[in-house]
């Protein structure tokens, strides 16, 4: 059965460093030796439906948002939906990206499934991502 629930939620200050939001859990064909067993290892993909970022900052603020399809590799150009994004004092943005990460790594690195990375470059940012997990 499909699961609708919230995704992550993340409060950063202002950092160079990302914080990763959400990571679709990786199925059950993909477990990586030596782990501890997935409970939620039938998900195949899942669909971000909205994303809410709050700048709790009395200043104006900008966030990054970028996603991956396998998190064996650094955060490249190429991965970044929002870069350096203007948000405004005390205010919120709500995003409807309809975005399909999958779950299975991509070629045989065996990573985990696909990633939202989250960046706050100025301000107090909290953001809140909510979507389904579609499952077998």
């Amino acid at each position: 059965m499909d699961k609708y629930k919230i995704l992550g939620r993340e409060y950063l200050t202002t950092s160079a460093t990302g914080s990763v939001i959400y990571k679709v859990p990786l199925p059950t064909d993909f477990d990586t030796p030596g782990t501890e067993p997935r409970t939620d290892a039938t998900v195949l993909y899942t669909i971000i439906s909205s994303l809410v970022v709050c700048n709790q900052s009395s200043s104006d603020g900008t966030f990054s948002v970028a996603v991956r399809d396998d998190d064996s590799a650094a955060v490249a150009s190429v991965d970044y939906v929002f870069n350096e994004t203007p948000i405004s004092a005390n205010n919120t943005m709500i995003i409807n990206p309809g975005i399909t990460l999958p779950a299975e790594p991509k070629g045989t690195s065996l990573g985990d499934g696909a990633d939202v990375t989250v960046y706050a470059i100025a301000g107090n940012i909290s953001f809140h991502l909510y979507g389904v997990e579609v499952t077998r």
